[in-house]
């Protein structure tokens, strides 16, 4: 769920749609004072999605185990005027044996709107993010260190330091 939900408003502007092997979210709406588009891209193509609430979970409200868990297999809905939302339901198939393990790395943000700028977009997040990702997440950890260490406070309350130092510039900066 987004949140404030206006920004997508399901019913009205709002789709789902599979570009490159990203799944992108666009909100249509012209009057909206925050146009905005986000994708959620993985280090290896899905062997299976969702896009829309409804068709995932197949029941009334929030299903305990949606319909595509009980299937074994996403629907490969995309969010097309979803009624009860949009959401990112990405399936990836694998086979382990007892004791392996595997790692898939996922990005997700904010995107641009126009298609030839957010397919530019998504191949530089394919090449710079998850063809790198211990690099990428060291160079989102020292912008955070120095965006936090800026301007921060020392109280004798450690949960009112951590909330100015740390949450209040995460929820300032998203």
């Amino acid at each position: 769920d987004s949140f404030p939900f206006y920004y997508f408003v399901p019913r009205v502007v709002c789709e789902g749609i599979l570009d490159q092997g990203a799944l992108v979210f666009i909100n249509h709406d012209k009057n909206n004072k925050h146009p905005r588009s986000a994708f959620l891209l993985a280090d290896r193509d899905l062997d299976g999605y969702d896009m829309m609430q409804e068709v995932f979970e197949q029941g009334p409200g929030r299903s305990p185990i949606p319909a595509a868990v009980r299937r074994g297999q996403c629907f490969n809905s995309a969010g097309i005027q979803p009624y009860a939302g949009l959401i990112a339901a990405g399936q990836f198939n694998a086979e382990l044996a007892p004791g392996e393990s595997r790692t898939w790395t996922l990005a997700y943000g904010q995107c641009p709107i126009e298609p030839g700028e957010r397919g530019r977009f998504l191949r530089q997040v394919r090449q710079e993010v998850l063809a790198r990702p211990d690099e990428a997440r060291q160079t989102l950890r020292t912008l955070w260190s120095e965006r936090i260490a800026a301007a921060a406070v020392r109280t004798p309350d450690a949960d009112i330091d951590r909330y100015y130092n740390v949450w209040s510039k995460y929820q300032l900066r998203n």
